[in-house]
């Protein structure tokens, strides 16, 4: 229903003009008071409110699959307006009713000519029907005008619903140009998927998008406060929690909490209660006159916990519509239907899911909490005989030590347990829980692994973010400090120490002094090491060490260095300083910096996007006068700020800094002038409306108009001045205009001219200036007709074609030019230079026929000339005349897909064809000569014509022109339309003869082999398979050739006859082919041979590649031997990547020898990989398969770390690789439960 259509869109508005009129004439009746008493909803925009975007529900549903998808996201008053049945769907709290309500303000609004009803379904019953449910008075308003705005399809009660929807399409259909707009929870309403219609025929469903970090942000500045914002999103980020402000519902419950308490430094178990308990309040509420849910909120709460750990033991965090109903009754389905913190997934039908991963996770943990220590276990560690928590279960194990008390036998038992078995996944869990001296003591046992390993901190159970938070204390702040002032200690465990720092905000005087000396000390000895200071300035900006001091000796340590880490790190701590304003000047070098894109000694070619956002950030916190007037300058001066991501953003910010700026200095109003003219003056037309913004926000946009005016008037000739002005005119300047103009400082011409330009810029006003001009100053404005230039150009292109079939008419277009030039002789200037007329320059064809035109220029050349009579004597040449109308004619039909000939002109075509088919030779019709292919002209369009109008013609011509093929739109044309016409016995003979005598061109080629493959004819086969060896025609051409002819025929013995003879190329794909179709020995039999006679490196680089690839030992014992003898340092990703395909535990020797190897030298595969890493995940390969091939890979690794460290740096990051093989190879052996195992486990557990 949505158009783009812009004949229709002008339809529209002339549409709306009418309904304008024809609102007004209702409203001067007796209606005038119904409505208006309709109007009387009382409705507000809330607090805080943010306008949110709907998409329509098949791009959400294939957005999930594709996260990079973009959608197209529509306000509800846009989506409204293109089409007349929306269903708007959303969960619970997710804004549905206050996008209705506040469309209704909108439509309500004098400026809409529509005339909307507001009511909410739960007041609907079935006997009144829907006609009976609206006003009164409703029919007797104009349908197009009527829009009908019904809330909550999901609060009509169940036994009521399927009549309603019935009742709801019958009245859709009788009344088809009302305009109707739903809202129902999603999991309320069939979506069309599966070839179903849905709950509600012809209405497009649309779901509410997530919000955004801007939008929480905008929220809790108009809610709350906007000078606390940014530290409600910080605390939201500390807490894990961003993911969950996406949601309305939660992102009021946090910054309630927030704006109550100072912090959102809740317990974990009161913070998900509070959510659960919330939520079921408000579905409770909504509900109230559909289903009981308050008498059964005790019985909700178990079911919930049951699915929610189902799903974890299925390691799902969705579960399909038949697997809940194995796990509960459909009675109680119904009862989870109305719980909205289970939901349909977005854009699925059957697919249910929590509204957020942690709500699973915590309700699976309260389910837990009520069961046995030896059942727990039992449940979350990999196997009785492993005493290792399967990865998937670490986040519910949080949820339950935040759930027990300290005095739970439960909780103590699991706490000695895993103290016992797995102290680092304790790092992910509540601090408080575990008594501080514990902690201290399992982190200072953390950092000291790491740093006996000279490793990051960093692992698959947590981050340093979180062993930070987890370590939180004095004594561990000292720690960290003396390992900082330890002099033995590496570079990498002071950063380490830094990044742990960072992340503690201390209120002890004394030591945050101590940790700010001791910081900055660190950037005094490392001020030339970037990595150094990035952790320790971002440390120190944690830390909430921001102040001038700090600033100072940062800036004179490391303010020239223009490296990205350090500028990026800098930017940040500017950015949290607000001391922005005093290095504005570094603030701009870093723009100039960033926008020169160099790569210099301090500064290398890695982006990092934090440079670019902290950049961003600063400027848009910009305000003080003399910094906002020195960034206008940078921005308003270089057009390379013009553009790039988030300019418009950076821009409205600079603009809405400079109006704050101007209250304090007057100013900042001429260096923002200057910018607008710029701006306006080099057409930047979308930043130009932002810099007009200053003088809106600062009422200053009159006094701008006529400063601008004043300098137009004077003859200021600097950039585009009339533009400007008439870009700041308001209704209240056209009357100041109209005054100039009485007193003659303005012509008639200037008052007509701004109307026009008034088109360009300032539109809102334009109609409303030709009105007041017409009236007091009596000048009409003629508004020109626009051309229909594409209906022109159709009408012209059709005359010239019609042209070419009456040669009377062409020859009379071609001597009118002569005439009308009045010369009998034309030259090439003539025919191809511009002319005067009226002392304008024009073409001339503008002035004649196009095909008449291009005949004369056709028959001149650079220096020459035609003839009148030359041309009267070529029309009498039938033949010369008809070969060039019929190539025309190829033209226009080829080039114009809407052009289409009548009867008679495709009779002319068909005999024309007909007529010359018989002298043309396509059997040679192409030749080529080297890369060079040439094509008879008459053939190439005698064969179009004949496959676009079906020609017929003789047999002998139709086998011909087997010989001859074309591309046609980047494919060739295909002979499929000739073989269609003739016998199957005499295609394959004359195929046959034609691959006896060759054939040079590939095309021709392709279209023998694809037919007689396709058709089985195996007396073929040896020829084709001659073809496949062909030095002839490019190797690239016969490997294609190689697969349609296998893909055909399935000829294995075929293949292996030639693959001795074949070059490279062909011998892979052969060799490929035989993999596929598991000729596995004779693959590797045939590459052993071949590697005994192979002299060329690179051949035999291929020849190994396959053999490890088919896992052959002996083959990777050569491949090793192959690589160590290998010249050079870098080898193809194809050879690399072999290597991942190894699953046999006997080839851990060599892959061993290969680690090695490619440590002590250093091999690149490409720009981002070395040969380890493909060594290493070979390996993770092998171990996965098997317990025993895990411990044995498992060992050989740790074995040879321990042995190899002096080789290469890179040998101690064996030590994370192995873990994260460990934890995957747990995760991969965990049992996998179907769900009829889950529902007896469940019942298990219960007992």
């Amino acid at each position: 229903m949505t158009s783009n259509d812009p004949q229709k869109t002008y339809q529209i508005a002339i549409d709306l003009n009418k309904s304008n009129k024809e609102r007004q004439s209702i409203e001067g009746n007796e209606l005038k008071f119904a409505i208006a008493k309709l109007k009387d909803h009382n409705f507000e925009v809330p607090k805080g409110y943010i306008l949110r975007y709907a998409a329509h529900f098949q791009s959400v549903k294939e957005r999930k699959s594709n996260p990079f998808l973009k959608i197209n996201r529509l306000s509800l008053e846009d989506l409204f307006k293109a089409n007349k049945r929306i269903v708007l769907l959303g969960d619970a709290g997710s804004g549905k009713s206050t996008e209705l309500r506040n469309l209704y303000i909108k439509l309500s609004e004098d400026s809409t000519p529509y005339i909307p009803i507001y009511q909410n379904l739960n007041m609907y019953t079935p006997e009144k029907g829907f006609e009976g449910f609206l006003p009164d008075f409703w029919r007797e308003l104009p349908e197009e005008l009527l829009v009908i705005i019904w809330d909550g399809l999901d609060e009509i009660p169940a036994q009521d619903f399927n009549k309603a929807i019935r009742q709801i399409e019958t009245f859709s259909s009788k009344y088809k140009d009302v305009n109707i707009v739903l809202s129902s929870r999603t999991n309320f309403y069939e979506l069309p998927l599966n070839d179903t219609y849905g709950t509600l025929r012809e209405f497009e469903p649309y779901m509410l998008t997530d919000l955004g970090i801007r939008d929480a942000t905008e929220y809790y500045s108009k809610k709350y406060s906007e000078t606390k914002a940014t530290d409600f999103i910080n605390q939201v980020f500390e807490a894990n929690l961003a993911d969950l402000i996406a949601k309305p519902f939660f992102l009021m419950l946090l910054a309630s909490i927030h704006h109550e308490k100072g912090s959102i430094t809740i317990n974990r178990r009161e913070l998900y209660d509070m959510f659960l308990h919330t939520r079921i309040d408000l579905d409770a509420k909504h509900f109230k006159t559909t289903y009981d849910i308050r008498s059964k909120r005790n019985e909700i709460d178990l079911l919930l916990q049951r699915v929610a750990l189902a799903m974890e033991m299925l390691c799902k965090n969705h579960i399909d519509e038949a697997e809940i109903l194995t796990l509960i009754t459909s009675e109680e389905f119904k009862s989870l239907k109305y719980c909205t913190a289970f939901k349909k997934k977005d854009g699925e039908e059957d697919i249910w899911q929590f509204e957020h991963n942690n709500i699973q996770e915590f309700l699976a943990a309260k389910f837990i909490s009520k069961l046995d220590f030896k059942k727990v276990i039992n449940l979350v560690t990999v196997s009785p005989d492993v005493n290792r928590v399967i990865p998937s279960w670490v986040n519910t194990l949080s949820f339950l030590f935040s759930i027990l008390d300290k005095e739970d036998p439960l909780f103590q038992s699991l706490l000695d347990w895993f103290l016992e078995n797995e102290k680092e996944v304790l790092v992910k869990f509540e601090p408080d829980k575990i008594d501080e001296d514990l902690r201290i003591k399992i982190f200072q046992g953390i950092f000291n692994y790491y740093k006996e390993h000279d490793l990051w901190v960093s692992s698959n159970k947590f981050n340093d973010k979180e062993l930070s938070r987890f370590g939180r204390s004095e004594e561990n702040i000292h720690f960290l400090l003396n390992e900082l002032a330890d002099s033995n200690n590496k570079r990498l465990v002071k950063v380490n120490a830094i990044r742990l720092i960072g992340y503690n905000q201390i209120e002890n005087g004394e030591l945050r002094t101590l940790i700010k000396d001791r910081l900055l000390e660190i950037i005094d000895q490392y001020s030339n090491d970037p990595d150094v200071i990035y952790n320790t300035v971002y440390a120190l900006n944690r830390g909430g060490h921001s102040d001038s001091m700090v600033i100072e000796h940062l800036m004179k340590r490391v303010g020239k260095n223009s490296n990205q880490y350090i500028r990026a790190s800098m930017y940040s701590i500017l950015f949290s300083s607000e001391l922005f304003n005093e290095f504005v000047d570094y603030i701009i070098e870093g723009y100039e910096i960033l926008n020169q894109g160099a790569v210099d000694s301090e500064r290398d070619d890695v982006s990092l996007a934090d440079e670019r956002w902290y950049l961003q950030g600063c400027v848009k916190k910009i305000s003080k006068p003399d910094a906002i007037k020195k960034l206008t300058k940078l921005v308003s001066n270089n057009d390379k700020y013009i553009y790039g991501y988030d300019s418009s953003e950076v821009f409205e910010a600079i603009i809405n800094n400079a109006a704050i700026a101007f209250s304090k200095d007057d100013s900042v109003f001429d260096t923002i002038m200057s910018w607008y003219l710029q701006d306006v003056n080099k057409f930047r037309t979308e930043k130009s409306k932002i810099v007009l913004q200053f003088f809106i926000l600062t009422g200053t946009r009159d006094r701008a108009f006529k400063e601008v005016w004043e300098k137009m008037k004077n003859g200021f000739n600097e950039g585009n001045v009339s533009l400007a002005a008439v870009s700041l005119m308001t209704n209240e300047t056209i009357s100041f205009i109209l005054e100039e103009h009485s007193k003659n400082e303005i012509d008639d011409n200037k008052l007509k001219n701004i109307y026009f330009e008034l088109g360009w810029v300032n539109r809102d006003i334009q109609e409303d200036y030709r009105r007041q001009i017409e009236e007091k100053a009596r000048i009409e404005i003629e508004i020109p007709k626009i051309p229909d230039y594409e209906g022109f150009r159709i009408k012209r292109l059709i005359s010239d074609f019609n042209l070419l079939f009456d040669k009377g008419a062409f020859l009379n277009a071609v001597i009118e030019i002569f005439e009308g030039e009045q010369k009998e002789v034309l030259t090439h200037d003539d025919l191809f230079n511009l002319k005067k007329s009226n002392f304008k320059l024009i073409e001339l064809d503008d002035t004649y026929s196009n095909v008449a035109l291009w005949l004369l220029r056709d028959s001149v050349k650079a220096n020459s000339f035609i003839t009148k009579e030359r041309i009267l004597s070529w029309f009498e040449e039938q033949e010369n005349l008809d070969w060039y109308r019929i190539s025309k004619m190829y033209e226009h039909i080829k080039n114009n897909d809407h052009l289409e000939p009548n009867p008679q002109q495709i009779e002319w075509i068909v005999n024309w064809c007909v007529n010359i088919a018989p002298k043309i030779d396509f059997v040679n019709a192409i030749t080529v000569d080297g890369n060079k292919t040439s094509f008879n002209q008459m053939a190439f369009i005698t064969f179009y014509f004949t496959k676009k109008f079906d020609i017929f013609h003789t047999k002998k011509i139709l086998l011909d022109m087997m010989s001859f093929d074309y591309f046609e739109d980047e494919e060739k044309s295909g002979i499929f339309f000739l073989t269609s016409k003739l016998e199957k016995e005499d295609v394959v003979e004359r195929m046959i003869l034609n691959l006896d005598n060759g054939i040079n061109y590939s095309g021709v080629l392709k279209n023998h082999i694809k037919y007689l493959t396709q058709h089985k004819v195996a007396k073929s086969y040896p020829l084709i398979l001659k073809e496949l060896l062909n030095p002839k025609m490019s190797e690239y051409t016969r490997v294609e050739f190689l697969n349609i002819y296998f893909n055909n025929t399935n000829d294995v013995n075929g293949l292996k006859s030639i693959i001795h003879e074949a070059d490279a190329n062909v011998r892979w794909e052969i060799i490929q082919i035989m993999i596929d179709k598991g000729q596995k020995s004779y693959v590797i039999n045939y590459l052993h041979k071949f590697l005994t006679g192979s002299t060329k490196e690179e051949e035999t680089g291929k020849a190994l590649e396959f053999l490890v690839w088919l896992n052959d030992l002996n083959g990777l014992k050569s491949y090793v031997e192959w690589i160590k003898r290998y010249d050079k340092k870098e080898i193809e990703t194809s050879r690399a990547i072999s290597l991942k395909n190894l699953r046999t535990i006997d080839t851990l020797p060599y892959l061993m020898e290969l680690l090695e190897f490619s440590y002590k030298n250093d091999i690149v595969v490409d720009r981002f990989q070395t040969l380890n890493s493909f060594v290493l995940d070979s390996l993770q390969n092998i171990a996965l398969i098997s317990n025993l091939n895990f411990k044995a890979v498992k060992e050989s690794l740790i074995s040879f770390k321990e042995q190899n460290l002096h080789i290469s740096e890179k040998v101690k990051y064996l030590i994370p690789f192995v873990e994260r093989m460990e934890e995957q190879f747990y995760r991969n052996i965990t049992e996998s439960f179907s769900i009829e195992q889950v529902e007896k486990k469940l019942n298990q557990l219960l007992v």
